[in-house]
């Protein structure tokens, strides 16, 4: 078993423990697949993308937010298209999403919103080239085009 297949034992399933594994995201067309931990500091992102913790878990309604660092787990993103395939699995199931919107900000921004319905957003430094403290972000957001337990 892949350390991206990897699930928590337990009767839960996956753990919401800050730096545990919490889902599991895939995108196809970069050959990206990692396992999501719960929370964003260092420690957290430097074992994987990390979930930020409040946050909708991928599924659930509202924004699922998950970020990582550029020259790392999120490299692939710098590749990412609108029309992309992102899946997730989670406790709340496979989800399946469509890349419906990239934006760059600057790295102080406000960049991220509330959502009623199901959104996922991904995050990362940009650009992804860029040699030391990154001057933007990277915000891509992906819509639920399929959900199956």
């Amino acid at each position: 078993m892949t350390a991206a297949r990897a699930r928590v034992d337990g009767a839960g399933g996956w753990s919401t423990a800050r730096g545990t594994p919490v889902a599991r995201i895939v995108i196809p067309r970069l050959r990206l697949d990692e396992v999501v931990v719960e929370g964003v500091s260092d420690d957290d992102l430097r074992a994987g993308p990390g979930h930020m913790t409040g946050s909708a878990l991928p599924g659930d309604s509202g924004n699922a937010v998950i970020s990582a660092h550029r020259d790392r787990h999120f490299y692939p993103l710098g590749r990412i298209v609108v029309g992309d395939t992102i899946i997730t699995e989670s406790d709340r199931g496979t989800v399946t999403w469509t890349v419906a919107k990239l934006r760059v900000v600057d790295a102080e921004a406000a960049a991220l919103h509330t959502s009623t319905t199901p959104l996922l957003t991904l995050t990362t430094c940009w650009p992804i080239r860029y040699f030391g403290p990154a001057p933007e972000r990277l915000i891509v957001e992906a819509t639920r085009i399929d959900a199956s337990k």
